[in-house]
This record gives C-alpha cells, sequence and structure tokens, in this order.
C-alpha cells in the first residue's frame, strides 16, 4: 500500500488540482493526505468529481470555514473510517 501525504498549502488552483490528480493517479498511491488545503467543501467535492471519480474522500471542511485536511484514497485497495474531526 503507498500511502502520501503533501503540505500543498493551498489547492484553488485548478493547475494545481490538476496536478495533485495526476500524481495521486500516476504513482498509483492509494491514500493520499493533502494539508493546509483551504478549499471550500464545495470545491473539495468539485475536485473529486472532475478529477478522482473513482476515489473517495474525506475532510474537515464541515467543522471549519475551508478545509484544512483532506483524505483520498482509493476504495479497491483501502477501508478508511472517519473516527472524529475538528477545525
Amino acid at each position: 500500500m503507498f500511502v502520501y501525504y503533501w503540505n500543498v498549502r493551498g489547492l484553488n488552483s485548478p493547475l494545481k488540482q490538476y496536478e495533485v490528480a495526476g500524481l495521486m493517479k500516476g504513482k498509483k498511491f492509494d491514500v493520499c493526505g493533502l494539508l493546509e488545503t483551504k478549499l471550500s467543501s464545495a470545491k473539495v467535492a468539485c475536485m473529486y468529481k472532475l478529477r478522482l471519480k473513482s476515489w473517495q474522500f474525506v475532510s474537515n471542511a464541515e467543522a471549519a470555514i475551508y478545509a484544512r485536511i483532506v483524505v483520498f484514497w482509493n476504495p479497491d485497495i483501502v477501508k478508511v473510517e472517519m473516527l472524529h474531526f475538528s477545525a
């Protein structure tokens, strides 16, 4: 299993979203944790729909104005369960 974490320092740019999604698909990561994304919950869902359709995700966007942590994973390989989240 390949796990990757990255402090992206903002993921609002479509070019950066494309780069991250391409890296996740190209390197065949199973889990990818993105820190300091500064995405709204709507933008997290948009990135998911447009770039990572076969992946699942969780974030802390519901506890804060912007998601600071987003975790994407390949459900064919990994099962993830959210136990707790906060701002």
